[in-house]
């Protein structure tokens, strides 16, 4: 993929040498993220596609799935993570 087809939050991520990330957490809805630069400008938006079962049985053990955007409104891919889970003898 060249450069001029990434989406405009990815390009602006290659010229960063830092980045924040401000979580919005919400107990009942999905959690949303912002990422910045270090000045506060937007590069990235995410939110978290999980239910609130999900939440409130698995916790922080629950599979996630991060839908991310830029600024722009094109989604960039996505994020996962397997659900864990463990048996404590």
């Amino acid at each position: 993929m060249s450069s001029e087809d990434l989406p405009l939050g990815l390009k602006q991520l290659g010229n960063l040498s830092e980045v924040r990330v401000r979580q919005k957490v919400t107990h009942f809805a999905n959690n949303k993220y912002v990422v910045t630069t270090p000045e506060g400008s937007p590069v990235l938006f995410a939110r978290e596609d999980s239910g609130l079962v999900d939440k409130l049985l698995m916790g922080t053990s629950r599979a996630l799935y991060i839908n991310v955007f830029d600024t722009e409104d094109k989604e960039v891919p996505t994020v996962s993570s397997a659900l864990f889970w463990f048996l404590r003898s």
